[in-house]
């Protein structure tokens, strides 16, 4: 087996400087077309073919044969002005603040190992680089658009940096479900628009939806068990722009997030009923939409195994992890790893010193020391696999 620890190690300066790029350039949801053309850019550099899915989803592939492993990563930022104060900040009131530019980064360091390897591999490797994952569509859009149908994998593999809670140099692998199923959802109440001084020829929107937000609240809080956890988020409310009209529209947006679809169904639905009910009650019309979602993100606990094990052999077994928690965050990878066998894993890249605050946030800033690790490990469990030499437990 190539030394993929020793040799990504080389390569540290070459990751940071792809991962500056990547994140002065940022871009938001599936619209990603700088984004896109640089990864595309590197990989002709490394003479790597390539095509596109879904618009600015990219996918690459290394070798040939029947046994294929996918590697993902996700490439989108959030919205929101920087404040980092880095010297390659973005300026484009887009901010890589979740780790998908040192996610791709990463992706792009194994594609330059797995490459100098390529007639060392005994099967194929495909790089899935993909747009919207903040927006919990890109994943199922390249999925829809044949990336699973054209290379027929039989085994994805993704990873999140984690700057908290994994120790630097970690890898943490849970078996079962390990991030949360998510929906978006928007709702709209419109009333009657009116003067503030006669709110009796009126219909005021905003107090019915304040009614719904305290309804959707206790639907959440009372209406699934206990030991069934779910959150509510009401994360966006709009109406009216002066202080003295009463408007005739107000919205409000949220997420909720549920570990089974059971109680995701539930939920949604008594979302549905209640939103009705009360706007109604108010004298207004309403109408709530799931704008985007996705199911839990689950991996099966003999790939679970597998990457443990082969890990181990990478870093030790001292660096190998299982957490306790199960995150009520999402992933869009859950769209693959519904339908393919999966595993997903959180790698520790702590913080910069004297940043103290957690990913979303526009000032986060991250060590760069680490990088190298995660091309790395994408790099060894991807030539573990095509070649055979660790395989989940039962697979030949």
């Amino acid at each position: 087996m190539a030394d993929f620890l020793k040799e990504a190690l080389q390569l540290e300066e070459q990751v940071v400087a792809w991962r500056r790029h990547i994140h002065q350039n940022a871009e938001i949801g599936c619209e990603l077309p700088k984004t896109a053309t640089y990864v595309e850019s590197v990989l002709d550099s490394l003479e790597i073919q390539h095509r596109r899915f879904f618009g600015c989803g990219v996918a690459a592939w290394i070798g040939e044969g029947e046994r294929t492993v996918m590697l993902r990563a996700d490439m989108d930022a959030l919205p929101g002005n920087e404040t980092s104060g880095l010297p390659y900040a973005c300026s484009t009131g887009a901010v890589h603040a979740c780790g998908h530019d040192i996610h791709t980064s990463m992706l792009l360091g194994a594609a330059k190992l797995l490459q100098a390897h390529r007639n060392e591999l005994h099967g194929r490797v495909v790089l899935m680089f993909q747009p919207g994952e903040e927006c919990l569509s890109g994943a199922l859009g390249m999925v829809q658009d044949g990336l699973l149908d054209c290379f027929r994998p039989q085994l994805a593999l993704a990873m999140h940096v984690n700057v908290a809670d994994v120790p630097r140099g970690q890898v943490w692998i849970k078996q079962g479900v390990f991030n949360a199923a998510s929906d978006i959802f928007e709702v709209m109440v419109t009333g009657r628009r009116g003067h503030g001084a006669h709110p009796q020829n009126a219909v005021n929107p905003i107090y019915a939806a304040l009614h719904l937000i305290a309804a959707f609240t206790e639907i959440s809080r009372y209406e699934v068990a206990p030991m069934q956890p779910n959150i509510l988020t009401v994360c966006a409310i709009e109406a009216g722009d002066v202080g003295n009209v009463i408007p005739d529209r107000c919205v409000f947006r949220g997420s909720l997030r549920t570990l089974d679809e059971g109680s995701r169904n539930r939920v949604l639905e008594r979302l549905r009923e209640t939103t009705d009910l009360i706007a109604r009650a108010q004298r207004c019309t309403s109408k709530f939409t799931v704008l985007g979602g996705t199911p839990c993100a689950e991996n099966r606990p003999d790939v679970s195994a597998w990457v443990r094990e082969s890990l181990v052999a990478l870093l030790g077994k001292e660096r190998i992890r299982t957490p306790v928690m199960t995150s009520m965050g999402s992933e869009d990878f859950s769209q693959i790893s519904s339908r393919i066998p999966a595993c997903y894993m959180s790698i520790g890249i702590p913080r910069a010193a004297n940043c103290t605050v957690p990913l979303h946030n526009t000032s986060i800033v991250s060590e760069e020391e680490n990088f190298y690790l995660g091309s790395a490990v994408f790099a060894h469990l991807a030539e573990s696999y095509v070649n055979g030499t660790y395989l989940p437990e039962g697979w030949h």
